[in-house]
């Protein structure tokens, strides 16, 4: 008989081997390992004792469903997603983005672009924007930096993405990234997945901060300390001083 507050539950029959956190478990595996076996086929249970019913068992279960809730998206290979633009140059903002697309998708990639025809105007080179994201992003997990030198949806396909993520700070935003979500996807791009940006960040664009840092402002408090450094010697040699 199940015990008092439990309710019978009859789920596929058990599998010789089964995964759990992607590691088999043995052909007979553990009251812990049935119950999360069952939670990860929609019932929280362990298989009653001599018998081919299943009881939910309050007295096994919150030890072990509460741990595998918390590691649930660890069953399945990570996904990748892409995090595609200019960055010239990277912000707090641009970062906000990157590490929350990371904990959706496991893996993101800050995807600098390469245009040669906008190549003057841009304050930093491309080479410039991929070694300060680099060293901006060297202590987030999931996130990766690499170099865009053409479409955008042949580098989703080269790196087996399956989304674009983009930072919308307002709807003047999603105007622009529309038609180019749309169009990515006519190219067999994967879809774009927008994330609002946080709202201490949502006054942050680079254009603002170039503009900031142009005339001497302080921009430490909206770009990384590392690339706070390389926009001001940028901005010297643009305005003709001997940079170091």
């Amino acid at each position: 008989m199940p015990v008092r507050g439990t309710s019978i539950l009859r789920p596929p029959a058990l599998p010789a081997t089964i995964l759990v956190m992607n590691r088999p478990y043995p052909q007979r595996p553990s009251p812990t390992a049935i119950a999360r076996w069952a939670d990860a086929v929609g019932g929280y249970g362990a298989r009653a004792r001599g018998g081919a019913q299943w009881a939910c068992d309050p007295r096994v279960i919150p030890a072990c469903v509460p741990r595998w809730r918390a590691s649930r998206r660890y069953r399945e290979p990570m996904s990748l997603a892409v995090y595609p633009g200019s960055f010239d140059p990277l912000t707090l903002g641009h970062l906000d983005i990157a590490t929350r697309a990371a904990a959706l998708f496991g893996t993101v990639v800050i995807a600098v672009a390469h245009n040669t025809s906008k190549a003057g105007r841009h304050l930093l080179s491309a080479e410039d924007r991929l070694d300060l994201a680099r060293r901006a992003t060297a202590g987030l997990a999931g996130v990766e930096v690499d170099l865009v030198p053409g479409l955008l949806a042949d580098y989703c396909r080269s790196r087996g993405a399956s989304a674009i993520v983009k930072g919308l700070r307002s709807g003047s935003d999603l105007d622009a990234e529309l038609p180019m979500a749309l169009l990515n996807r006519d190219l067999g791009a994967p879809e774009t997945v927008f994330l609002t940006a946080a709202p201490a960040h949502a006054h942050i664009s680079s254009s603002l901060v170039k503009e900031v840092a142009a005339h001497g402002g302080d921009v430490s408090g909206l770009v990384p300390p590392v690339v706070a450094q390389g926009l001001a010697r940028a901005t010297a040699r643009r305005q003709g001083h001997q940079v170091p």
